[in-house]
């Protein structure tokens, strides 16, 4: 089932009060010209790569260091498009977003590709596909609020439409929050920050090896 444009303009079509709308919003002050199309244009090719889905890690939202500006949930512009990119962005017209002279690299990002290396039968995600923005601005983040969560709900539906075969898999506590209350059993997988990187590894690999 491609429904890919129909997940793009439903990503597209939300706002919020300190949400920033990664697809639909740009920020002078941090973007190039043109950047939410080009991350729109980024998730479409992320989504077309990502075909033969088995299991859809559900993690908690859209960081500034990482989907922010690369339109990719948990991953960094430096993974698409930097020296050493992740092998599946190879050949691939992904581009970056941000003005700044170095490209974002997000920690938690950088964790899950490490550990997920080349494999493309996974899809990685968001709760709050969106960018919610802390206290100290633009570059910053915050855990998104439960009535916030909700909207997110719609567009995690089209991607399981997508991917009917796939096991969601809950990356963090807010997403095992999240797919529980819609009745679900989730699998969980600490999330990689804060510390959480040996129990994230552990984890990852007693799904996929």
């Amino acid at each position: 089932m491609d429904n890919t444009q129909a997940i793009l303009d439903l990503l597209s079509e939300y706002k919020s009060e300190n949400v920033f709308n990664q697809y639909a919003q740009e920020n002078p002050e941090h973007d190039i010209p043109g950047a939410a199309k080009i991350r729109r244009e980024n998730l479409r090719l992320f989504l077309e790569t990502f075909t033969d889905v088995k299991v859809i890690l559900l993690a908690e939202a859209a960081g500034y260091q990482g989907c922010r500006f690369s339109g990719i949930p948990m991953t960094s512009e430096d993974h698409i498009v930097g020296q050493y990119p992740v092998s599946w962005s190879l050949n691939n017209n992904f581009k970056r977003t941000s003005s700044r002279d170095r490209l974002w690299r997000e920690p938690s990002a950088t964790i899950l590709w490490e550990t997920l290396g080349e494999r493309t039968d996974f899809l990685i995600w968001n709760t709050f596909p969106w960018h919610p923005m802390g206290k100290r601005g633009p570059l910053s983040n915050r855990t998104p609020r439960a009535a916030e969560v909700t909207k997110g709900i719609k567009v995690l539906d089209l991607l399981s439409a997508r991917y009917p075969q796939a096991k969601l898999v809950a990356i963090g506590r807010i997403a095992e929050k999240t797919l529980t209350n819609l009745g679900s059993n989730p699998l969980y997988v600490r999330h990689p920050a804060h510390g959480g990187k040996p129990a994230f590894v552990q984890g990852i690999h007693s799904l996929f090896y």
